[in-house]
């Protein structure tokens, strides 16, 4: 199977490492990986993780930030598959 889009809200560091190993290589070119926990400040393993699988990768981590209604600020990573 092959995807063309994960959202993946995960708040551990082994438990994104697995995730990432699993789907990464199913993604089709073009794909978008949202990685939700990144910028998580109770959980910052995900963060770490999340560099650390992408750090040997061709991808750059894309910053998404917005404002919600209730004027909260919104942040959020996500990766285009090359």
């Amino acid at each position: 199977m092959k995807y063309s889009f994960l959202n993946l809200s995960i708040k551990t560091y082994d438990g994104h490492i697995e995730a990432l190993n699993y789907f990464y290589k199913r993604m089709l070119p073009g794909g978008v990986l949202l990685l939700d926990d990144y910028f998580n400040r109770r959980f910052p393993m995900a963060q770490e993780a999340i560099n650390d699988f992408f750090e040997d990768k061709q991808e750059s981590l894309i910053q998404y930030i917005y404002k919600a209604d209730d004027d909260t600020t919104i942040k959020k990573v996500f990766v285009v598959k090359l």
